[in-house]
């Protein structure tokens, strides 16, 4: 719960009113060794990707074995992996802070692209833009859960 803080300055005639609220909390928390939760979606992300690239059903099978501090990873929808996307930064629009050594390189989502079949969704972390790709290309991929 945010606070906050109530001054009033007066000088002659002319009085202001104040208002300092509380700095809101930080959007990325680190619980546990390799993940990053985000306050906002509230959905825990792995940290740091592999350095191998994947075809979509194998990208698929890869966050499901994820054991990085327990279990229940899967690959994200597009939505979720847009929710990562940084619109001040380019080149690994991503926060990277939170998100070291992130490349600037699609990543696929579970997301199915109805208008191709064998297609999927992928985000392009060089701008943060969306498209769609054959699912036999081989792309990056984070965990989510």
């Amino acid at each position: 719960m945010r606070t906050l803080s109530l001054s009033v300055v007066g000088v002659g005639w002319f009085v202001a009113v104040v208002v300092f609220a509380e700095a809101p909390p930080a959007r990325y928390s680190f619980p546990a060794n390799g993940t990053v939760y985000d306050t906002r979606t509230k959905l825990t992300w792995q940290r740091e990707v592999p350095g191998s690239k994947f075809d979509w059903s194998a990208a698929k099978t890869h966050c499901v074995e994820l054991s990085l501090d327990g279990s229940n990873w899967r690959l994200p929808t597009r939505a979720e992996l847009l929710t990562l996307i940084d619109p001040t930064e380019y080149n690994s629009a991503v926060d990277r802070s939170a998100f070291p050594n992130t490349p600037a390189e699609s990543f696929w989502s579970s997301s199915e692209y109805a208008g191709s079949p064998g297609s999927a969704w992928s985000v392009y972390f060089n701008v943060g833009h969306s498209n769609y790709l054959d699912m036999g290309s081989k792309n990056r991929v984070r965990c989510v859960r």
